[in-house]
């Protein structure tokens, strides 16, 4: 076990077949075209890994324009990708 510090101090004791777990999830479990996945638990920071919710500026095509936007002028690279 890897003893880690969070946020606020408080010692997290995971185990590394729990972290490994994410990533293979992540990399071989079912799922769905567009889909967001990662812990499900308190406040989507903690728990096990499986479809997680999304905030709801993540889903905003207006913010992600800007993002997509901005990224392009402060990198000088415009990949010419057809929008979303």
């Amino acid at each position: 076990m890897e003893r880690q510090r969070s946020a606020t101090g408080l010692a997290q004791v995971r185990s590394r077949r729990e972290k490994t777990r994410r990533v293979i999830v992540a990399a071989t479990g079912e799922v769905k075209p567009g889909g967001y996945y990662g812990p499900t638990g308190f406040g989507g920071i903690r728990g096990v890994a499986g479809e997680a919710k999304r905030a709801p500026h993540a889903e905003d095509p207006k913010l992600a324009k800007r993002l997509w936007d901005v990224s392009i002028a402060m990198t000088g690279i415009d990949p010419g990708l057809p929008a979303a």
